[in-house]
């Protein structure tokens, strides 16, 4: 039967089907009549009648019911299909602007003149006029008020394949990011373009107060007189500070990327590898919040002496290391210094106390003659006092 419709499908073909059927039961009428010459009728006159009777009774008995078996019983069946179909359509419909109503971004599609064809309760907020109001307008003179189609529409308007084209834009106060799909058929044929203004201000405020406080901390970095540097959980350099420059001799570009330890010498990589490696997997840090004394290795290949201190902190790029680290070169040889002096003033003192105790030895010698001769002693400072 679907095949039959499928047949009369077009108004011309049900024409000739209605027009067959007719001729058909007009030929069956005639062999019927024919037939019943020679049993029924007597004469001419009593023919004529009678087949002027019988002919339209008998075309429209066999007619009426071959066209309502055949064409009217499957039409009605069909149209009760598109009438079902239709509000499913119109029920998939409903549910869908309601899934969009429930987005808090605005939501509108439009066609090849960027007139709005729907559009979701957000949009309609955003433009503060009745949906009426809204459809068919073209959506730049709605909302947002560009005054023209924006970029990312007429790009995505030029491509041949469905693909999002997207850029931010300011309205007011907030920031929206707008994303645009032209929307085709299984043949290429564009249908219409959505557009999706996604609600970005936060997000915006949010990153402008980040590259605020980037500032900020790179200004303070930037004027440390000790070397700030930041290395990635995967042991290479990501921050760079002037001061670290002038420690190490390398310059930000050529820095940042390198692994750590080409600052350090030789001797001090594989422990530091394997302590990054141990903290990054969760171990304990043995170093965080200590201020420890190491060398460090200038980019001409010359060892110096250095003590920093290590903060560990976490973002959603992973874990990250700050280490504050000053240049000690001028105080260990300060100190080597200080205690070269030491030990010339510990032998100084060595030798005076030596000469002064055997000068002291001496008047004690004399005073003990003087007092055999039965004279007074003549350094009576000398004089050791009695065990008693």
């Amino acid at each position: 039967m679907k095949k039959l419709l499928a047949l009369l499908n077009t108004p011309a073909r049900a024409v000739i089907a209605v027009g067959l059927i007719i001729l058909i039961a007009e030929f069956l009428i005639m062999a019927v009549i024919a037939s019943m010459h020679n049993i029924i009728f007597y004469d001419e006159v009593m023919e004529e009648i009678v087949a002027g009777i019988i002919d339209p009774i008998l075309l429209v008995a066999i007619v009426s019911p071959t066209l309502y078996i055949l064409i009217f019983r499957p039409m009605r069946n069909q149209q009760d299909e598109l009438k079902i179909s239709r509000r499913k359509i119109e029920q998939a419909h409903r549910e869908w602007m309601a899934a969009l109503d429930v987005i808090d971004d605005p939501i509108f599609l439009h066609d090849k003149q960027f007139r709005i064809l729907r559009c979701n309760k957000a949009y309609q907020q955003r433009a503060g006029i009745p949906f009426p109001e809204i459809i068919g307008q073209p959506y730049y003179e709605i909302f947002p008020k560009t005054g023209a189609p924006l970029p990312c529409c007429l790009r995505a308007l030029g491509k041949e394949e469905e693909a999002e084209e997207a850029e931010e834009l300011a309205v007011g106060e907030a920031n929206y990011r707008s994303r645009a799909f032209s929307i085709k058929d299984e043949q290429g044929v564009y249908l219409y373009s959505m557009h999706i203004l996604e609600d970005i201000t936060e997000r915006k405020n949010a990153e402008d107060k980040l590259a605020e406080n980037e500032q900020h901390f790179r200004a303070v970095t930037e004027s440390a007189n000790d070397a700030i540097i930041t290395g990635a959980g995967a042991g290479n350099i990501v921050g760079w500070n002037a001061a670290a420059g002038r420690v190490f001799g390398y310059t930000e570009a050529e820095i940042i990327g390198q692994p750590l330890t080409v600052l350090m010498p030789e001797r001090f990589r594989s422990p530091h590898s394997e302590g990054l490696a141990r903290v990054v997997a969760g171990g304990v840090p043995h170093m965080i919040g200590k201020t420890v004394e190491l060398a460090g290795l200038r980019k001409d290949g010359s060892e110096f002496p250095l003590e920093f201190s290590l903060a560990q902190w976490q973002a959603d790029e992973g874990q990250f290391f700050t280490a504050i680290i000053r240049d000690i070169t001028e105080r260990k040889q300060a100190e080597a210094q200080l205690a070269e002096q030491l030990d010339d003033l510990r032998r100084w003192h060595d030798a005076t106390i030596g000469r002064e105790m055997r000068v002291l030895d001496l008047k004690h010698e004399v005073n003990e003659l003087l007092g055999q001769s039965g004279q007074p002693p003549r350094y009576p400072s000398a004089e050791r006092p009695s065990p008693e």
